[in-house]
């Protein structure tokens, strides 16, 4: 990625805002609202706009959020940031971010705007300022604290909508933060109770569900925020898309 400026005259290098908008003095989150690629308005998925967010704080470090969200009502895609820290600083208008430069265009204490270039396209992106809540990991979104109970939204298959059995809708899945899971049902004549282990992969793109000395299966990490999990995967001729949320 590489600044992109129109001109470099000294009028340009001046900044017309308080870089100490962007802490707020100690730390300030921003979420993102609006993204334009060579000027055109880019659609962006609900999930992306509650979750894509960053943190400055005033000792010039920083946090980019954590998230895998479906690009609804985008496209059917899927989209995702890995969190992780960075450095920050100043001079000028340009504002560097671990070695990227990016050009801020305004700054007040509620609306930050910059300009970059990322692989030849000139972008431009508007945050707003948020509450400055953690940024979860993927494991603490699965697990929260200690555990966490998700319940069966929807299914589909073969990108069908298909209605969910009274055993899945009843069912509980319940994952703890020492790797294992329980799925309980509710209903009498649904399948008997099931213990098992869950972990993702290395780069955190499938959810893997097993019963030791019974079956694995790997699933596709479609969406997973603090309420939701979306996950898919193959069985037979079919793709399968379980839809989850907190219970």
């Amino acid at each position: 990625m590489s600044l992109f400026f129109s001109s470099c005259n000294d009028d340009e290098k001046t900044p017309s805002f308080d870089a100490n908008l962007l802490t707020g003095g100690t730390t300030k989150t921003w979420k993102l609202t609006e993204q334009r690629v060579l000027g055109e308005l880019e659609c962006l998925g609900t999930c992306e706009l509650a979750y894509n967010k960053m943190r400055f704080n005033a000792n010039k470090t920083g946090e980019f959020s954590t998230f895998t969200c479906l690009q609804e009502p985008c496209s059917n895609g899927t989209t995702a940031q890995d969190g992780g820290t960075f450095n920050w600083t100043v001079s000028g208008k340009q504002l560097t971010v671990d070695g990227f430069p990016a050009e801020i265009l305004s700054l007040t204490a509620t609306t930050f705007k910059w300009k970059l270039d990322i692989f030849g396209f000139a972008v431009e992106e508007t945050y707003t300022a948020t509450t400055d809540d953690p940024f979860l990991t993927r494991p603490q979104m699965m697990a929260g604290s200690s555990s966490k109970t998700w319940k069966y939204a929807k299914r589909s298959i073969n990108g069908f909508d298909t209605p969910l059995t009274s055993c899945l809708i009843n069912a509980r899945i319940t994952n703890f933060t020492n790797g294992t899971y329980t799925i309980t049902y509710t209903e009498e004549g649904c399948p008997p109770n099931v213990e098992g282990v869950w972990r993702f992969d290395a780069d955190e793109i499938k959810y893997i569900s097993e019963r030791p000395g019974v079956s694995l299966i790997e699933f596709d990490l479609l969406e997973l925020t603090e309420d939701t999990l979306v996950i898919g995967y193959v069985s037979g001729d079919n793709y399968i898309i379980l839809h989850q949320v907190k219970a």
